[in-house]
């Protein structure tokens, strides 16, 4: 993948809230009427905690870290849906405090957990900034705090597939897939990491492990025509179409292949992380591939 551009930053706001008027027209005769008790005001259109509301059943007790943490998360997805990377490092800084070493009635055990989850989302956040030097910091307190996570390692392979850093990003998908065998996108990113690194055929038959025949020839030619060869590209999609027809994103692939530059890094690598959408494509193709299998 490419170097991602600075985006714009726009804040989250909450609309204001509408007050309905009655209107009573010249000649109305209005009969006494009994006196209701005025309606709660409807929730504002932020992000509504519902922590501390007298309708709720936990009103009046006192707000768990867990809840708050998950106020924070939500927050935080919020903000990057709103390319607010600012806000939303913001709010993932808060929710490590709510997991902070000591913080009582938080279990030592689901701390670390709860802190190497926010660890590892703050890195997804700046990789999408190309700001991959303070990403591997995050990367390597989610390991410190949870070492075994294999979302973690898949993820920080994808970065360092991102950055061009071959070998690193083998190493770290390879400990994904070891950790977790079944996680078919860790499998996918390593066949990817290891066709732009010159192995081919080893490339090909992870891809092909991870899903289909068809749509490992499908992914290896991304990743051939984001390096630049486009000859062995149009022969991976050819090769796909022959297997399966039906795979439309080959012959789109094929079609971009043939109207321009050849397709960049970023149209191919898959995280854990909500990717640019030709990452999603390539996912979806593969899941079509193996619907039709």
């Amino acid at each position: 993948m490419t170097a991602m551009g600075p985006k714009d930053r726009r804040s989250v706001r909450g609309l204001p809230l509408l007050a309905a008027t009655l209107l009573v027209g010249p000649g109305c005769v209005l009969l006494p009427q009994k006196k209701e008790a005025p309606a709660p005001p409807k929730p504002s259109s932020q992000v509504n905690l519902g922590l501390n509301s007298p309708h709720s059943p936990d009103f009046g007790k006192p707000i768990k870290p867990e809840q708050q943490l998950n106020v924070h998360l939500d927050l935080a997805r919020a903000a990057e849906a709103q390319e607010d990377m600012e806000q939303s490092l913001e709010q993932y800084q808060k929710a490590l405090a709510c997991m902070a070493p000591g913080v009582k009635g938080v279990k030592p055990a689901a701390a670390q957990v709860s802190r190497a989850l926010v660890h590892r989302r703050m890195a997804g956040t700046l990789d999408r900034n190309a700001q991959f030097e303070q990403s591997e910091q995050q990367y390597k307190l989610a390991l410190k705090e949870a070492p075994g996570d294999a979302k973690t390692w898949n993820d920080m392979g994808y970065s360092y597939y991102l950055q061009g850093k071959w070998e690193q990003a083998q190493m770290a998908l390879s400990k994904a897939t070891e950790l977790d065998p079944q996680d078919k996108r860790a499998q996918t990113n390593l066949g990817l990491a290891m066709a732009a690194a010159g192995n081919e055929q080893g490339a090909f038959e992870v891809l092909a492990k991870a899903g289909t025949t068809a749509s490992a020839h499908m992914n290896l030619g991304y990743v051939l025509a984001s390096v630049g060869k486009k000859a062995e590209a149009r022969r991976h999609f050819l090769e796909a179409i022959r297997i399966q027809p039906s795979l439309k994103t080959a012959s789109e692939a094929l079609a971009q292949l043939d109207r321009g530059p050849a397709m960049r890094d970023k149209n191919v690598a898959i995280a854990s992380a909500p990717g640019p959408e030709l990452a999603r494509k390539v996912e979806r193709a593969s899941n079509e591939a193996m619907k039709a299998k």
